[in-house]
């Protein structure tokens, strides 16, 4: 009796665990698999629309279509949002740091609905009231419609493509809109996702692109740091930019300096022009090092110590 008592309690632990899927499937699901593509679905089954994929290239995962919901694939427990690292299907994790790591506004731009971080699960959620879907022609009023028929609408108004017109109306009007669209409107890319995320371009890098990239073993020296980077341009302007680095991989890119930075590195645009048109960028940033054309020095007393004892490079 008592280990039918703790498996029943397990099993509704398990099944009250917040699921991650880009967009709770509660939202997607309202109308997937009609063959339309509408409201916050991020693919719909038998059409061409589907961009599970191109998020996937986003968050550095394979994602596809659950055509069961219309949401992407994986789906995972958000046990480990709040950790202040984002991390495998999750859309933002924004933790304590200061700014947090969001893509809910890439995927609010690729779908034309405004999304925000789940601070509890690190899905995207609606912002604002979530937009209920509608099929004019139904017989449920439901979302933007103002009727299913003429019974529907105030004396003196008559129903037209589910809205209520007056009789002295031209009727020649413009259906109303249903946050539809066909399979002729071309599917979102990767860049269409990311277009209005906002860039800065230093020398020629579009720094926000590496995020998510894998720092190889010959850097791993700059593995778990708050690095401020200081490049000075041939006209004499001087940039500056930031990077976290957890885990081996760049968790967060921002185009200003970190306050409680643990390193700084100093570059110029002509090592910069030089890293960018090499074949093998790793071992040419290694010599760099090596020879001073790339300066770093860590913060911290105990930090610099260790620098100049064990310096790598």
């Amino acid at each position: 009796m008592r280990a039918a008592l703790s498996l029943v309690l397990a099993l509704a632990v398990i099944s009250a665990a917040a699921s991650a899927s880009v967009i709770p499937e509660k939202y997607t699901e309202q109308k997937c698999g009609n063959g339309i593509r509408e409201g916050y679905e991020l693919c719909e089954p038998d059409t061409a629309y589907d961009i599970c994929p191109a998020i996937g290239k986003l968050l550095k995962i394979a994602a596809v279509c659950n055509e069961q919901t219309c949401a992407c694939l994986p789906g995972r427990t958000a046990k480990d949002c709040g950790n202040q690292i984002r991390e495998g299907i999750e859309m933002c994790d924004p933790g304590t740091k200061e700014p947090p790591v969001d893509f809910c506004p890439n995927i609010s731009a690729a779908i034309g609905l405004p999304l925000v971080c789940d601070k509890e699960t690190c899905d995207c959620i609606p912002s604002g009231i979530p937009v209920v879907l509608s099929t004019c022609g139904d017989s449920k009023v439901e979302g933007n419609e103002d009727c299913e028929s003429d019974e529907d609408c105030p004396k003196g108004r008559v129903c037209q493509n589910c809205t209520c017109v007056r009789v002295e109306q031209d009727l020649n009007l413009t259906p109303v809109q249903h946050n539809v669209t066909t399979d002729e409107i071309p599917v979102p890319t990767i860049d269409d996702i990311t277009r209005k995320a906002g860039k800065t371009e230093i020398a020629g890098f579009v720094i926000e692109d590496y995020v998510g990239e894998i720092i190889p073993e010959e850097l791993d020296y700059f593995d778990d740091e708050k690095i401020n980077f200081y490049i000075k341009m041939k006209d004499g302007n001087e940039y500056v930019a930031s990077a976290v680095t957890t885990k081996r991989v760049v968790q967060e890119v921002h185009p200003y300096a970190l306050n409680g930075s643990s390193m700084s590195i100093w570059v110029d645009e002509g090592a910069l022009s030089e890293i960018k048109a090499a074949d093998q960028r790793t071992p040419l940033i290694v010599s760099m090092l090596s020879d001073g054309r790339i300066e770093y020095k860590p913060t911290g007393f105990f930090r610099r110590i260790w620098f100049w004892l064990f310096r790598p490079y």
